[in-house]
């Protein structure tokens, strides 16, 4: 194999399919990156059976053929040689970098013992990619973060007129419904690991829209893809849990504040909150107070004019949890309802302090803490 690329391109690809080069892998092979040339363009891959990246450009190819290379020096090296064209060719059991005065040598690994990478899925749609990156971003930190209960790592993808991406760690909830070009006429669900989907569509290179593929083979896979790269992830097994049912639908009352100002509010007080990161809203017809407080005398708290419909109440919530919904929603405005014991409030996003044209296809369910007069 001999090819002669341009150097920014071929970084580009070596560092998109370096992300599945694995540093400490189960075979030694999973460290390489496949380098395959053809007629006219270059593939390169990295792959660790939970994921694949993949990415193609075009090059001059004076010698079709194939090597595997180790992965994330290859990426590093072909990163930092100067701007011009630089050439790969094998020799023997050895690749040969060279861009102008520079050059390295590294060894092959065995190409045979390479694993057969699973095929780019079949497209469903396609997404705006600033929408998708934002949203999965969002939801992906309301996943439960260790694997106890495997299925919750994930985001529950729902394929249809809309794309759907759930999460929940059993504290909280999050549900965004996005606009997007489907092309599958049926329904259809995936479980996809929310770590591998937020690297997967913050890592894409080029522009434009986002293609969604999906596989219903027996190894069923997600795909996304833009301008000749894309990342394969495998799914997680299993159906998620209908954790949206048994929400509440009716609520003891509601208030209406301005988004910002609540969140740079309780990222104030929660500096004086208590281990858990407790603060308390106190919520009435004058508007809300925001409050925690800690052993000994720390304490802090802060008024907001709000607007409150039906009864007042006192809601106790992790300051995390609060500002991650916050952050997720959109309208420059935040809707909280709420019950009077310890059931899940729901926030949503809103236009004006009215609580006009609610965005109910961003939802988000948290769960309150328990107060000592509850």
């Amino acid at each position: 194999m001999r090819i002669n690329a341009q150097t920014a391109e071929l970084a580009k690809a070596a560092g998109f399919a370096a992300r599945h080069a694995s540093s400490r892998p189960v075979l030694p092979v999973l460290s390489g990156l496949r380098l395959r040339a053809t007629a006219g363009e270059v593939t390169v891959t990295g792959y660790d059976y939970e994921a694949s990246s993949v990415a193609t450009i075009e090059t001059d190819v004076e010698v079709p053929g194939e090597v595997l290379v180790p992965g994330r020096v290859f990426a590093e090296i072909v990163r930092s040689l100067p701007d011009a064209e630089v050439t790969i060719a094998r020799k023997d059991a050895s690749v040969r970098i060279e861009a102008a005065d520079t050059e390295f040598t590294l060894p092959l690994l065995p190409i045979d013992d390479y694993p057969v990478v699973p095929a780019i899925a079949p497209t469903v749609g396609e997404i705006d990619a600033a929408t998708l990156a934002s949203t999965v971003a969002a939801v992906s930190r309301v996943a439960l973060r260790d694997e106890s209960v495997p299925l919750l790592s994930g985001v529950a993808v729902g394929i249809g007129e809309a794309l759907s991406l759930m999460t929940t760690d059993r504290y909280r909830i999050a549900r965004h419904q996005l606009p997007w070009q489907p092309t599958l006429t049926e329904q259809a669900n995936a479980v996809v690991p929310a770590r591998l989907l937020a690297e997967a569509v913050k890592g894409l290179p080029g522009s434009g829209p986002i293609t969604v593929g999906l596989s219903d083979s027996a190894e069923r896979r997600l795909s996304l893809g833009r301008g000749g790269a894309a990342s394969t992830i495998r799914l997680l097994d299993g159906t998620y849990p209908d954790v949206l049912r048994g929400m509440p639908t009716s609520f003891a009352g509601d208030v209406v504040v301005d988004r910002e100002e609540l969140a740079g509010a309780v990222r104030r007080i929660s500096l004086v909150a208590d281990q858990f990161a407790a603060v308390v809203l106190e919520i009435s017809a004058h508007g809300v107070v925001v409050t925690a407080s800690s052993e000994g005398e720390m304490g802090g708290r802060t008024r907001l004019a709000a607007v409150q419909r039906n009864e007042p109440a006192r809601v106790a919530v992790n300051a995390g949890y609060l500002l991650d919904g916050l952050g997720m929603l959109t309208g420059g405005y935040a809707k909280l309802s709420y019950q009077h014991n310890v059931r899940p409030a729901l926030l949503e996003g809103c236009a004006d302090s009215e609580g006009n044209e609610i965005n109910q296809a961003a939802r988000y369910y948290v769960m309150p803490r328990m107060l000592p007069d509850d």
